[in-house]
């Protein structure tokens, strides 16, 4: 009976160790998902702010593009009526 109460008591022990490291590895796991998902971040908020950095560089070059263009328009509408005249 001791003999059945030892090998229990091992296995039981043996158990509760694979538990532990199974729970050690699960917030492993967690932690590095957690870093991996930081990092995603960090650099999805990079391009982000690239992004809209050249957004704005090409809206302010369309404006200036726009500004040009009405002042050739006006330009032509100016010589054209002094020919008609």
């Amino acid at each position: 009976m001791t003999h059945y109460n030892q090998v229990r008591a091992t296995k039981q022990a043996s158990r509760r160790r694979k538990n532990r490291d199974a729970a050690k590895l699960s917030t492993m796991k967690k932690e590095e998902k957690f870093s991996d998902l930081l990092a995603d971040n960090i650099a999805l908020s990079m391009e982000y702010e690239t992004l809209v950095k050249d957004l704005d560089d090409i809206n302010t070059a369309k404006e200036i593009m726009n500004k040009a263009i009405s002042s050739k328009v006006q330009e032509i509408l100016a010589i054209s009526v002094t020919k008609n005249t």
